[in-house]
Order: structure tokens, then sequence, then C-alpha cells
């Protein structure tokens, strides 16, 4: 036997399920809860959903989809700042540092010579990179440059420095 179940919270349809027999009862079966045995229409208007309401099932419209939004300034520049981070992080994690912030402490080290020549480069990129990246976010607020992609943004930022070989 075949029942019809629905979601407890909407009854929203959600499929037919195959009821068990019953052990106690010959011919008789178990119908699992949030189900039932009443079919429902097979054909469902465009734009509805079937929904059990405790007696029947029914024919509800949906709402329409929400109007798409861009992105407020702000979601953009949080976006775009991240990105920027992440790409000075990878370059200071492909020279063996954990991140851009523990390489530059070492920019001022005299103890290892080649440290304090990374550091002090990466330093030196670091605040280019964010000139840049704050230029670029400057000219989307002015309307003067669409919002580029990260990758575009990226693109237009300083190089990484060849690492120093001391």
């Amino acid at each position: 036997m075949i029942a019809y179940s629905f979601d407890p919270i909407s009854g929203r349809y959600a499929g037919p399920v195959t009821c068990d027999p019953s052990p106690l009862e010959e011919g008789e079966f178990l119908v699992p809860a949030f189900s039932v045995s009443d079919e429902p229409p097979s054909a469902v208007p465009e734009g509805h959903e079937l929904r059990w309401n405790g007696a029947t099932w029914e024919s509800v419209a949906l709402p329409p989809p929400p109007e798409p939004t861009l992105p407020t300034l702000e979601e953009i520049r949080v976006a775009l700042t991240a990105a920027v981070q992440w790409h000075l992080d990878s370059v200071a994690m492909a020279w063996g540092y954990d991140g851009i912030w523990s390489a530059v402490t070492y920019a001022d080290e005299p103890a290892v010579p080649q440290f304090a020549a990374e550091g002090a480069a990466l330093r030196a990129w670091r605040s280019n990179v964010w000139a840049a990246c704050y230029e670029v976010l400057a000219e989307v607020q002015a309307e003067t440059r669409p919002v580029p992609t990260e990758e575009e943004l990226l693109a237009d930022l300083p190089a990484a420095p060849a690492r120093p070989v001391v």
C-alpha cells in the first residue's frame, strides 16, 4: 500500500511512502506518521504546491520569489578586503610564514638577516597593496569605476616581491 507523506509543520506534500504490513492484523497496513492514504491531485497549477490541511490536499499559491538585490557598498568592501587579506597571507605562507602579520614582525629583527629582509619586503608590499586596494574601493564608492571581481582587483594590485636572498 502507498501513503502520501507531508511535512508536519507546513503540511507541504513530501511524496509517496510504502506502508508496511501490520504484524497484528492480516491485510492491514501501517500508515507512517504525517502520512495519509488520500492520494493527492496529480496536476498542480504552475506556482502552486500541495499541502495537507488536516482533512484534504489543497493547492496553495507559492509566494513570488524575492527581488534580487545588489550588494551594499559595505558588503562589497568586506568581500574585496577579505580577498586581499587572503592574497597577502597566501604569499607570506608560500614563503614559510604563518601569514602576512607574522612575516612583517621580522622586518626589524637583526638576529637573522634573511628573515629581516623578507619581513621588510613583505611589509613594504603589504602597504602598497592596501593603498592600491583602498584607492580602488574609493573609485567604486565614487562610482568612477565599476565594482571589480575579486580576480580583477587582485590583478590590479602590486605584484608580490621577489623573495630576497641574503
